[in-house]
Protein backbone atom coordinates (compact mmCIF):
# COMPACT_ATOMS: atom_id res chain seq x y z
CA UNK A 1 0.00 0.00 0.00
CA UNK A 2 1.69 3.48 -0.99
CA UNK A 3 0.20 5.80 2.32
CA UNK A 4 0.93 8.80 -0.66
CA UNK A 5 4.18 11.59 -1.34
CA UNK A 6 6.12 13.62 1.43
CA UNK A 7 8.62 16.74 0.04
CA UNK A 8 11.13 17.36 2.49
CA UNK A 9 12.29 21.10 2.94
CA UNK A 10 15.49 22.36 5.43
CA UNK A 11 16.97 25.84 5.89
CA UNK A 12 19.79 26.46 7.58
CA UNK A 13 22.11 29.80 8.75
CA UNK A 14 24.87 31.34 11.16
CA UNK A 15 25.85 34.56 12.14
CA UNK A 16 28.97 34.61 13.55
CA UNK A 17 31.54 37.38 15.31
CA UNK A 18 35.28 36.77 16.51
CA UNK A 19 37.71 39.11 18.17
CA UNK A 20 41.03 39.54 18.81
CA UNK A 21 43.21 41.39 21.04
CA UNK A 22 46.68 42.05 20.41
CA UNK A 23 47.67 38.75 18.80
CA UNK A 24 47.48 36.69 22.55
CA UNK A 25 43.63 36.39 22.94
CA UNK A 26 40.86 35.71 20.66
CA UNK A 27 37.19 35.14 21.59
CA UNK A 28 34.49 34.48 19.30
CA UNK A 29 30.65 32.67 18.91
CA UNK A 30 28.17 31.91 16.83
CA UNK A 31 24.49 31.71 16.57
CA UNK A 32 22.60 28.90 14.39
CA UNK A 33 19.37 28.11 12.75
CA UNK A 34 17.92 25.07 11.68
CA UNK A 35 14.59 24.31 10.44
CA UNK A 36 13.47 20.87 8.77
CA UNK A 37 10.05 20.70 7.24
CA UNK A 38 8.40 17.49 6.00
CA UNK A 39 5.03 17.79 4.08
CA UNK A 40 2.87 14.97 3.45
CA UNK A 41 -0.12 14.14 1.09
CA UNK A 42 -1.44 10.88 1.46
CA UNK A 43 -3.44 9.26 -0.98
CA UNK A 44 -7.11 8.09 -1.85
CA UNK A 45 -6.21 4.61 -1.20
CA UNK A 46 -4.51 5.35 2.32
CA UNK A 47 -7.40 8.07 3.65
CA UNK A 48 -10.17 5.07 2.61
CA UNK A 49 -7.98 2.29 4.10
CA UNK A 50 -7.58 4.15 7.11
CA UNK A 51 -10.91 6.58 7.51
CA UNK A 52 -10.42 8.70 10.42
CA UNK A 53 -7.21 8.17 11.16
CA UNK A 54 -4.56 9.82 8.46
CA UNK A 55 -5.49 13.34 7.65
CA UNK A 56 -5.44 14.30 3.99
CA UNK A 57 -2.41 16.65 4.89
CA UNK A 58 0.24 16.19 7.76
CA UNK A 59 3.33 18.17 8.53
CA UNK A 60 6.17 17.48 10.60
CA UNK A 61 8.76 20.09 11.71
CA UNK A 62 11.84 20.20 13.43
CA UNK A 63 13.42 23.87 14.50
CA UNK A 64 16.42 24.95 16.79
CA UNK A 65 18.34 27.67 17.22
CA UNK A 66 22.43 26.98 19.02
CA UNK A 67 25.02 28.78 19.97
CA UNK A 68 28.60 27.91 20.18
CA UNK A 69 31.29 30.31 22.01
CA UNK A 70 34.98 29.89 22.35
CA UNK A 71 38.47 31.62 22.73
CA UNK A 72 41.70 30.98 21.86
CA UNK A 73 44.95 32.25 23.07
CA UNK A 74 48.23 31.87 22.76
CA UNK A 75 52.24 32.89 23.26
CA UNK A 76 53.64 33.47 19.21
CA UNK A 77 56.94 33.75 20.58
CA UNK A 78 57.56 30.18 21.81
CA UNK A 79 54.63 28.90 19.15
CA UNK A 80 52.23 27.55 21.69
CA UNK A 81 48.50 27.88 21.21
CA UNK A 82 45.67 26.83 23.26
CA UNK A 83 41.96 27.24 23.04
CA UNK A 84 38.33 26.48 24.63
CA UNK A 85 34.75 26.35 22.81
CA UNK A 86 31.21 25.22 23.89
CA UNK A 87 29.51 24.25 21.27
CA UNK A 88 25.63 23.34 19.96
CA UNK A 89 24.01 24.66 23.48
CA UNK A 90 20.65 26.15 23.42
CA UNK A 91 17.27 24.77 22.57
CA UNK A 92 15.98 21.11 21.69
CA UNK A 93 16.19 19.99 18.30
CA UNK A 94 13.67 17.44 17.46
CA UNK A 95 12.52 16.55 20.93
CA UNK A 96 15.97 16.06 22.26
CA UNK A 97 18.76 18.47 23.21
CA UNK A 98 21.30 19.13 20.76
CA UNK A 99 24.61 17.92 20.16
CA UNK A 100 26.47 20.07 23.24
CA UNK A 101 30.36 19.20 23.43
CA UNK A 102 32.89 21.17 25.47
CA UNK A 103 36.69 20.95 23.48
CA UNK A 104 39.92 21.99 25.21
CA UNK A 105 42.88 21.92 22.56
CA UNK A 106 47.00 22.73 22.53
CA UNK A 107 49.30 23.25 19.63
CA UNK A 108 52.85 23.78 19.53
CA UNK A 109 54.43 24.80 16.22
CA UNK A 110 58.05 25.22 16.74
CA UNK A 111 59.66 28.51 16.50
CA UNK A 112 63.01 27.80 15.61
CA UNK A 113 64.92 28.66 12.26
CA UNK A 114 65.17 25.06 11.03
CA UNK A 115 61.35 25.15 10.78
CA UNK A 116 60.64 28.21 9.22
CA UNK A 117 60.85 26.96 5.81
CA UNK A 118 59.59 23.19 6.61
CA UNK A 119 56.84 23.99 9.58
CA UNK A 120 56.53 21.53 11.95
CA UNK A 121 53.09 21.35 14.51
CA UNK A 122 52.00 18.89 17.51
CA UNK A 123 48.24 19.46 18.61
CA UNK A 124 46.08 17.50 21.39
CA UNK A 125 42.34 17.91 21.79
CA UNK A 126 40.18 16.71 24.46
CA UNK A 127 36.16 16.66 23.33
CA UNK A 128 33.55 16.12 25.92
CA UNK A 129 30.50 15.19 24.25
CA UNK A 130 27.13 15.28 26.52
CA UNK A 131 25.73 12.01 25.08
CA UNK A 132 29.21 9.68 25.15
CA UNK A 133 32.42 9.42 26.67
CA UNK A 134 35.20 11.96 26.21
CA UNK A 135 37.14 11.66 23.54
CA UNK A 136 41.14 12.32 23.14
CA UNK A 137 42.75 13.07 19.83
CA UNK A 138 46.35 13.63 18.90
CA UNK A 139 47.71 15.37 15.67
CA UNK A 140 51.02 16.03 14.03
CA UNK A 141 51.39 17.98 10.54
CA UNK A 142 55.11 18.76 8.97
CA UNK A 143 55.00 21.09 6.14
CA UNK A 144 57.99 20.45 3.57
CA UNK A 145 59.16 23.31 1.79
CA UNK A 146 56.12 25.26 2.60
CA UNK A 147 54.13 22.92 -0.23
CA UNK A 148 53.58 19.36 0.81
CA UNK A 149 51.91 18.51 4.40
CA UNK A 150 51.92 15.26 5.70
CA UNK A 151 49.90 14.53 8.52
CA UNK A 152 48.96 11.72 10.84
CA UNK A 153 46.64 11.39 13.54
CA UNK A 154 45.41 9.35 16.71
CA UNK A 155 42.20 9.27 18.89
CA UNK A 156 40.39 7.31 21.17
CA UNK A 157 37.14 7.43 23.69
CA UNK A 158 38.67 7.43 27.31
CA UNK A 159 37.84 5.03 29.67
CA UNK A 160 39.09 2.44 27.34
CA UNK A 161 41.42 0.14 27.56
CA UNK A 162 43.15 1.01 24.54
CA UNK A 163 45.70 -1.78 24.86
CA UNK A 164 43.84 -4.42 25.56
CA UNK A 165 43.26 -7.16 22.30
CA UNK A 166 45.91 -5.09 20.60
CA UNK A 167 43.23 -2.23 19.74
CA UNK A 168 45.55 0.39 20.16
CA UNK A 169 47.08 -0.80 16.95
CA UNK A 170 43.52 -1.10 15.47
CA UNK A 171 43.27 0.81 12.38
CA UNK A 172 39.88 2.70 12.89
CA UNK A 173 41.99 4.46 15.85
CA UNK A 174 44.32 6.13 13.25
CA UNK A 175 43.81 9.44 10.58
CA UNK A 176 46.29 9.94 7.85
CA UNK A 177 46.46 12.89 4.94
CA UNK A 178 48.15 14.99 3.04
CA UNK A 179 48.30 18.40 1.49
CA UNK A 180 49.99 19.68 -1.50
CA UNK A 181 49.71 23.84 -2.42
CA UNK A 182 50.64 26.75 -1.59
CA UNK A 183 48.26 30.46 -0.60
CA UNK A 184 46.55 30.53 -4.01
CA UNK A 185 45.98 26.63 -4.48
CA UNK A 186 45.78 23.67 -2.06
CA UNK A 187 44.66 19.93 -2.32
CA UNK A 188 43.85 18.20 1.07
CA UNK A 189 43.36 14.45 1.08
CA UNK A 190 42.12 12.78 4.67
CA UNK A 191 41.60 9.54 5.36
CA UNK A 192 39.74 7.22 8.22
CA UNK A 193 38.46 3.98 8.92
CA UNK A 194 36.08 3.33 11.38
CA UNK A 195 34.82 0.10 13.05
CA UNK A 196 31.14 1.02 11.72
CA UNK A 197 31.00 2.81 8.49
CA UNK A 198 34.40 1.16 6.69
CA UNK A 199 36.69 3.13 5.15
CA UNK A 200 36.15 7.03 4.20
CA UNK A 201 38.18 8.99 2.24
Amino acid sequence: LVLGKFTPHEMSGNLAFAYGWRNMLRVGGQIKYFEQVFNLRYDQGALDAFPGILPEHDSLKSRATLFDLGFQGGYPKIGLTFGYAFQNFGSRWAGALGPEVQRIGLAYRPVARVFQLSPMTLSYEMRFPVDRYPISSFGFEWTFARALSLRWGYHWPMYENILAEGRALSLDRWRFGLGVGDDYFKLDYAFKSDANLGQSH
